[in-house]
């Protein structure tokens, strides 16, 4: 989680919201004394170059026109029947899913209609995760579709998320200024190796970087370890634009968030408003576009400069806003680049992690998103399961 300030608007360069159904992220926050407050209900979808808005509920595709009631109700009845395994399964843990460890779109497709896939599965891996659905396991689909089946509100913080990782910071002893190097292991416990060659020496060590740079530091990786430290991410790239007015009601739907759909041409994944959450300058707003996985990798390799893109985010945020292009200020505007944004759940992680979490751990514990799925609340709870690691091991010892 990271907030960053562009032309005084606060918006967020990592999560991007929290959901009410989360499970530790919000009971976190409360413990560290930061408040959650609701963003604006009004949610949407790009189709055919059109920003469609809608407030969420059980009929708001349809309402929409995204979908019809058919395709809706035969949709909802699959859910119905999914109830069991949805009201019982943890949807931050991703072990607890690994049963159903298949292809997503096909399975999905069987059961929830090509409509449904498309325009809430797809749109939402697209948007949320900058992730293709063909490239995705079935647990993963059907982890995200619980939370919306549920009741749930859209959260953000003040002055943004970054408040909370802040605050978690505040209770710990931090060192900065001392890279690691490599992590090393033995029987009496683990090792760091900093840049600088001194050895810092512990019990257990727990290791919740991403995985490429965790697979950087592993000097001895199992083989279940180096199979999950080489997880695949999709890369991110966001093109915050400054707007030298606030948008009005009917600019972009009133919405906070849109997703593109699979469907809809250009590189836009998602887009968001600071307004609409709450964090912008008075007599100014920021618009965060979100490019998709395969137009962010692709951009890194060329190495497109930050004027070229925010060219490319005016021009396709003009196709179907173009009274809010003319109002960015391209001076103020910037460019986040994050090559690995989220891990990738491919068909074969979640019985990988399962398998890892079911056996005995050394002095080295695997933490972090890859041992998670590609939302924030399952990336924490592998940091509250490696402390019960710790915990555990300490008490056998």
């Amino acid at each position: 989680m990271e907030t960053a300030t562009v032309a005084d608007c606060r918006v967020e360069v990592g999560a991007n919201f929290l959901s009410s159904t989360y499970c530790v992220i919000p009971r976190m926050a409360e413990r560290l004394g930061v408040a959650l407050r609701p963003i604006r209900a009004r949610a949407g979808i790009i189709v055919d170059s059109q920003a469609v808005t809608y407030v969420p509920n059980g009929f708001a595709m349809v309402q929409a026109g995204v979908m019809g009631w058919r395709e809706a109700a035969q949709a909802g009845w699959q859910l119905a029947r999914q109830f069991p395994r949805l009201a019982k399964a943890n949807p931050a843990d991703l072990a607890q899913w690994a049963d159903i460890d298949v292809p997503a779109d096909a399975w999905c497709s069987g059961r929830f209609g090509e409509a449904f896939t498309r325009a809430v599965i797809g749109s939402s891996f697209r948007g949320y995760y900058f992730q293709d659905l063909a490239d995705t396991s079935a647990c993963t689909a059907l982890a995200m579709v619980s939370y919306g089946a549920r009741p749930f509100v859209t959260l953000t913080a003040d002055p943004g998320l970054e408040a909370i990782p802040r605050a978690l910071a505040s209770g710990l002893s931090i060192h900065y200024e001392a890279p690691v190097v490599r992590v090393e292991r033995d029987r009496a416990g683990g090792a760091l190796v900093l840049d600088n060659g001194t050895v810092v020496e512990g019990d257990r060590i727990v290791l919740a970087v991403p995985a490429p740079a965790a697979a950087s530091l592993v000097a001895d990786p199992s083989p279940l370890e180096a199979q999950l430290l080489s997880t695949p991410y999709s890369s991110g790239l966001l093109v915050v634009l400054a707007c030298r007015r606030r948008l009005s009601e009917r600019e972009l739907g009133g919405a906070y968030g849109l997703l593109a759909s699979p469907s809809q041409a250009g590189p836009i994944a998602a887009l968001c408003v600071a307004s609409r959450a709450g964090h912008a300058a008075p007599g100014a707003d920021a618009v965060t576009v979100m490019f998709d996985g395969e137009a962010a990798q692709c951009s890194m390799v060329t190495g497109e400069s930050d004027t070229e893109l925010i060219a490319r985010a005016v021009a396709a945020l003009c196709e179907f806003a173009p009274t809010v292009a003319e109002a960015v200020d391209w001076h103020a505007s910037s460019v986040v680049r994050i090559p690995a944004a989220m891990p990738t759940c491919r068909v074969g992680r979640a019985s990988l992690v399962r398998r890892y979490c079911a056996e005995r751990r050394g002095p080295v514990i695997l933490a972090g998103d890859y041992l998670a799925f590609p939302w924030s609340d399952s990336a924490a709870l592998t940091g509250l399961w490696a402390a019960n690691c710790v915990r555990a091991l300490g008490e056998c010892d």
